[in-house]
């Protein structure tokens, strides 16, 4: 029994000398926290060093906005051989601005055998584009005659030389195949008579005529409408269709038009003082140079902005419901005062989409104005034209620095400058 009381007695011994040491041993803890945050305290308010602050009295830039008028431009506009043979859009029809007609030629026979037991049907297929009215005007029925072109034996057209210029209808000989109506859909399927296509075959068989081309005009030109279908540089391609026998099995072909072209005949002239035209189907493009130099001085300084800003008569301009891409080059040399320079011989710098709501157009020439004033280019001004793409029906036309025109609506260049203080 003393046994028991003396063991009882030295737990408890035990647990109050632990709690002892627990707590003291806590207390040294907190203690030491305290001495060592003060530490840490004065090694951080020895070692601090000032933060700069920057004077705000002035700013560390200096920006100026520069406004170069129309007075110190140089511009000209010029009329090139139209070269619209790689166009993706061929056009029929006829406006109050264009009348459009398309020559097809299918000299590719060669997928034709050499001898032909009977041809069961031959047959156009067109893959339709769109279909251009007036504004507020809706689409219509226009009816497409198509006729072979007869000529002397000599092939009277090429894709990338011929255009309403050097070609006119009137000079050959026309044979009327058949017509339809024009319908905005995927694919137009006319029927054709098959001796088209034999004659042909007899031909490239024989030292016979070898004219290949089909024409494709408006038969009512009295109706507004310009119809549109793809051309072979679309991946697009118009194609005859033609199924024959041989040795007794019936077999199918497509040929595809190893040329393509539409001729264009604008009727509004674009000899005008107070306006310049951009015209791919016209191949009409425009010079333009400021004379900015005098005004900008240092050649360290930086050029934030520089914007051409042009306004767009938006009567002269027929745009077709479509946005116009302008595309402008950095002339590199005096390139514009040879006659046969052609801006599409070159890679454009870059392009302005231009909507067809749209009153003013504004070109950066950022490049141009910081590349004059660092003094690693000369100012030989920039080409402003639209390459033979899509829409070259399109006439786009901006009022020129002319003395014709109010002051508020000539072109000039807007500059932002930043330099250091």
């Amino acid at each position: 029994m003393k046994l028991l009381e003396s063991q009882k007695n030295y737990n408890a011994q035990n647990r109050l000398h632990r709690r002892l040491i627990n707590k003291q041993s806590l207390t040294t803890i907190i203690h030491n926290f305290k001495w060592l945050a003060l530490i840490i305290l004065l090694i951080i308010g020895a070692c601090e060093e000032k933060i700069p602050t920057l004077q705000t009295d002035e700013a560390p830039l200096e920006f100026e906005t520069i406004t170069i008028n129309a007075d110190t431009l140089n511009f000209d506009q010029r009329t090139i051989e139209p070269s619209l043979g790689k166009s993706d859009i061929l056009f029929i029809g006829n406006d109050e601005h264009v009348y459009a007609y398309t020559l097809l030629k299918f000299a590719n026979l060669s997928a034709l055998p050499d001898t032909l037991d009977s041809l069961i049907s031959v047959s156009l297929n067109l893959q339709t584009y769109h279909q251009f009215q007036p504004e507020g005007i809706e689409n219509q029925s226009i009816d497409i005659l198509i006729s072979q072109l007869n000529n002397d034996g000599v092939d009277p057209w090429t894709e990338d030389s011929t255009s309403v210029t050097n070609f006119r209808l009137t000079n050959y000989f026309l044979t009327a195949l058949d017509t339809f109506t024009f319908i905005e859909t995927d694919t137009l399927v006319i029927p054709l008579d098959t001796n088209l296509v034999a004659g042909w075959h007899d031909s490239s068989n024989t030292t016979g005529n070898t004219d290949y081309t089909l024409v494709l005009q408006q038969m009512d030109t009295s109706l507004y409408g310009i119809q549109a279908i793809y051309s072979k540089d679309a991946q697009l391609d118009p194609w005859l269709e033609v199924k024959f026998l041989e040795d007794g099995d019936t077999s199918t072909i497509k040929i595809k038009p190893s040329e393509d072209l539409s001729i264009l005949s604008f009727k509004k002239s674009e000899n005008s003082e107070s306006h310049i035209f951009i015209n791919s189907g016209r191949s009409t493009y425009s010079y333009i140079k400021f004379h900015f130099e005098d005004e900008l001085h240092d050649k360290n300084m930086v050029i934030a902005k520089a914007n051409l800003h042009l306004t767009i008569d938006t009567v002269q301009s027929q745009l077709y419901g479509k946005n116009f891409r302008l595309y402008f080059n950095f002339l590199d040399s005096a390139l514009i005062e040879d006659p046969s320079y052609n801006p599409l011989y070159e890679v454009s710098d870059q392009y302005y989409a231009v909507e067809s709501s749209a009153s003013v157009a504004v070109i950066d020439i950022k490049k141009l104005v910081q590349g004059v004033v660092s003094e690693y280019i000369e100012n030989y001004g920039i080409v402003i034209w639209a390459p033979p793409t899509v829409l070259n029906i399109s006439t786009f036309s901006f009022y020129n620095p002319s003395d014709q025109n109010p002051v508020n609506i000539r072109p000039y260049l807007k500059i932002l400058t930043m330099k250091e203080q």
